[in-house]
């Protein structure tokens, strides 16, 4: 896992989740949710101390995730090398009112506030990979023969000893390349839709360099007309070339995209009203019928 989180982080991933085979919603199948998985204990220690090796941790957001239901949980996460932690059982099953979720936290930031105080931390951030602060109970290795030989040394082994010098968490933001992506150019040339909702066409080349095109315009034309959008095919988009991943991963009601060539995955994921059209090339001579143009998990949230 942290050979992939290294890989992921170096492509500029501000967050890495690492989720244990506890919790879920229960959808995979009985031998999945039984027999698969490991505890994120394995895996959060193991991406911690490899992103830290490689000096990567100081740039991306480390999370993890798995019946965190207690302050103890969320001190041992912080110890393993996670900053941030996920709950999604035990806030649906707190009783009562929303207060009570709300109570629920403020008790577990404090139970996550004495345990710091226990062991001398005055910040979480101070925490964060300290898992020589942790040891193997001897009392439950008693009673059980069969954990007498399980070495737990280099799981405990604090990833700043392998590298000193790199951080332990998140303390730079990545530069994305935003301010060279397509759609500053789209929102340029959408200028007259933005300051007096005039209609425009526009005509550009794709490539697969571009990831998420038409995401940040329809992020602006949101800002403007919120809910209420714009009227049909105020702004028609044709672009030409092969794009990349997550094509207009969120399409603002009123923009029809028009994409004459191929197409990898996610194309409209978040759909949002807008009108998607792919087809292959004019100039090609094969039988569409039997050649794809998008790849997978395409066309969701629909809003018609």
């Amino acid at each position: 896992m942290g050979v992939i989180a290294s890989g992921v982080v170096k492509g500029h991933a501000d967050h890495v989740l690492i989720s244990g085979h506890d919790g879920g919603t229960g959808a995979s199948q009985w031998t999945g949710i039984k027999k698969a998985g490991l505890l994120w204990e394995l895996g959060l220690a193991e991406t911690h101390q490899t992103l830290v090796a490689n000096d990567l941790c100081g740039r991306t957001a480390l999370q993890t995730d798995g019946q965190l239901k207690t302050g103890k949980d969320v001190a041992i996460a912080a110890l393993l090398g996670a900053k941030e932690f996920g709950f999604s059982t035990a806030p649906p099953i707190t009783p009562g009112e929303p207060e009570h979720v709300i109570n629920f936290f403020f008790m577990l930031a404090e139970e996550v506030r004495e345990i710091m105080s226990q062991l001398g931390f005055r910040t979480l951030n101070e925490m964060v990979g300290r898992s020589d602060m942790l040891e193997v109970d001897s009392e439950v290795v008693k009673k059980d023969e069969k954990l007498e030989n399980i070495d737990l040394s280099l799981l405990l082994r604090p990833a700043a000893d392998i590298r000193l010098e790199a951080a332990q968490y998140c303390i730079q933001k990545q530069d994305h390349g935003l301010d060279m992506a397509l759609d500053q150019q789209l929102i340029e040339l959408s200028s007259t839709v933005l300051e007096r909702g005039l209609s425009v066409y526009i005509e550009t080349p794709i490539f697969n360099v571009n990831r998420a095109v038409g995401t940040m315009l329809s992020h602006e034309l949101t800002k403007r007309y919120h809910l209420a959008g714009l009227a049909k095919d105020t702004i028609h988009i044709k672009l030409k070339g092969s794009a990349r991943q997550s094509l207009v991963a969120i399409l603002f009601r009123g923009i029809l995209l028009e994409l004459e060539d191929d197409n990898n995955d996610y194309v409209g994921k978040g759909l949002s009203g807008g009108k998607i059209v792919v087809y292959h090339p004019r100039e090609s001579h094969f039988d569409p019928k039997e050649n794809i143009v998008i790849g997978n998990v395409a066309l969701y949230v629909l809003d018609t």
